[in-house]
């Protein structure tokens, strides 16, 4: 695993844990595994309590995924989201109301960030 956050219902805080040695393998990598995890944290800020109990179903969990690789991928990670369109056909079926919500491009940070790579 590369990473993973954690959000803390009762307190509103979050905690990002990075694999150091795949995390940390390139400054483009850990751009982009930065960016995933805010991704991450600025979903569960938007759900605030209310999605706790979506949060333990993997087919909710798959939907989070689907937005973060989205976000690497509109940064140039294009081999990070290999989603299959009828996995994402069926997150909008099960999620209609969260589907949109939950999208990168409605947290604002995420459209102004890019990725230079300084060497």
């Amino acid at each position: 695993m590369l990473e993973i956050t954690l959000w803390f219902w009762n307190w509103c805080y979050s905690v990002v844990y990075f694999n150091k040695d795949l995390a940390f393998s390139s400054a483009k990598q850990l751009f982009f595994t930065i960016g995933h995890e805010l991704v991450h944290v600025s979903q569960f800020a938007a759900m605030a309590n209310e999605a706790s109990l979506l949060a333990k179903d993997l087919g909710f969990m798959e939907l989070m995924e689907f937005h973060a690789y989205s976000y690497q991928n509109s940064l140039g990670g294009l081999e990070l989201n290999s989603f299959p369109r009828n996995i994402v056909t069926s997150l909008v079926e099960k999620f209609p109301l969260y589907f949109d919500c939950l999208n990168y491009s409605n947290f604002k940070w995420t459209s102004t960030a890019s990725f230079v790579y300084p060497f």
